[in-house]
């Protein structure tokens, strides 16, 4: 690094210090980014990851048991009138999803137009 008053060479850090001087001096990668969309990135990248972990840690338990694993619509069957209807209780919470998502983009949009 050269000081461009002086022209003389600037003295280097050492150890960590260097490091830490070398990585934070990057400013032309990230120069226009924002603070919140840089965030975000992080965000999405590290949720990702966490869901990878799951489901590998998932696919492992399931692919390394011995017994067999029971049948997804015996287990999430619901009874009514003491006849099983399968697979009625994902539907369900299926339902409710959709219906919590569509509340929230309302809210979202009242509140943009600062209405309550």
């Amino acid at each position: 690094m050269t000081n461009s008053s002086t022209g003389q060479v600037a003295a280097q850090p050492e150890g960590m210090q260097s490091i830490v001087a070398d990585w934070s001096s990057d400013q032309r990668a990230f120069k226009n980014v924002s603070w919140g969309k840089a965030m975000m990135w992080i965000f999405l990248l590290s949720d990702t990851f966490i869901f990878s972990c799951f489901l590998l840690s998932y696919m492992t338990v399931r692919m390394s048991t011995t017994i067999p694993w029971p049948n997804s619509s015996e287990i999430f069957a619901l009874s009514f009138g003491g006849e099983p209807i399968p697979l009625i209780l994902i539907a369900i919470m299926t339902f409710i999803l959709i219906t919590s998502s569509g509340t929230m983009v309302l809210a979202v949009n009242y509140g943009y137009r600062k209405d309550r």
